[in-house]
């Protein structure tokens, strides 16, 4: 049986352009079924554009400051890019505990411990993932070469964010200032080395022990700080002095996004 071909008046048998075969009228109506049906999927398919503002619409979402005490982000996330401290781990749970007690009696401020006491040596700064090996072998070297060190406390103090957006109670450094004052300065080499912001000219070393959300420094100056000074040097001694005894520095810690590393320290 012959197969029946048909052709435009502007073509012929022996033109160049490709024969189209008559399809019967199920097959053609079934044909323009599916080219319009893949003309629609094609106009529904978001632009990258769109996808971009649905995407920075949901990672708005899940960064809410609601989820985390109304804290706001020091900077705005970016793909690839991960918030890093380096910093001195401290634990003086027995004295905390007494003085939150104190800050929590009688008070209309809200505030909010913080359990993981640390001394800063460093700003928090964004860096890109792959710089991470080179920090991580740069530290490990500053530490195998620095001392063991004792640090101990000395008083209470006020703070603010560089934002203004939280106010700090904190610890202050009195023995082992120096020691972390020289770590700093290995830290600043390292940051000045890929244009990061170097620490604070004023060294003011501290491990905050709380916080609240605004500018609150006048207001916990005058109201909560003279109480908490008072109570300072009386709950020290009840507990056998832990904050004025040096207490030994093992190591140092970098946390990058998500990651913990810790460089002890090898003299």
């Amino acid at each position: 049986m012959l197969n029946l071909v048909n052709y435009s008046d502007s073509e012929s048998p022996g033109s160049s352009a490709e024969a189209s075969p008559v399809l019967s009228p199920k097959r053609a109506r079934l044909s323009d079924g599916n080219e319009n049906r893949s003309s629609a999927e094609k106009s529904s398919l978001p632009s990258a554009q769109r996808l971009n503002r649905f995407l920075a619409r949901i990672d708005a979402k899940l960064d809410s400051p609601d989820d985390h005490d109304g804290r706001l982000r020091s900077f705005p996330h970016e793909e690839g890019n991960w918030a890093t401290h380096i910093y001195v781990p401290i634990d003086v749970s027995l004295v905390m505990d007494s003085l939150l007690q104190v800050l929590g009696e009688g008070q209309d401020l809200r505030t909010f411990p913080l359990s993981d006491l640390h001394i800063s040596l460093s700003r928090t700064v964004s860096i890109r993932h792959h710089w991470i090996p080179d920090f991580e072998g740069r530290l490990r070297k500053v530490c195998d070469n620095s001392r063991k060190f004792a640090v101990s406390f000395s008083g209470v103090d006020v703070f603010v964010n560089d934002e203004r957006t939280r106010t700090f109670l904190s610890l202050m450094v009195d023995c082992g200032f120096e020691q972390c004052s020289k770590l700093v300065g290995e830290v600043d080499d390292l940051f000045r080395s890929f244009d990061l912001p170097a620490f604070y000219s004023e060294q003011r070393f501290h491990a905050s022990f709380a916080w609240c959300l605004g500018d609150r420094r006048d207001q916990l100056v005058n109201d909560v700080l003279p109480e908490l000074i008072k109570h300072f040097s009386t709950a020290s001694l009840a507990v056998e002095n832990e904050l004025s005894i040096p207490m030994d520095v093992p190591e140092i810690r970098m946390k990058a996004g998500n990651k913990l590393f810790r460089f002890p320290l090898g003299l």
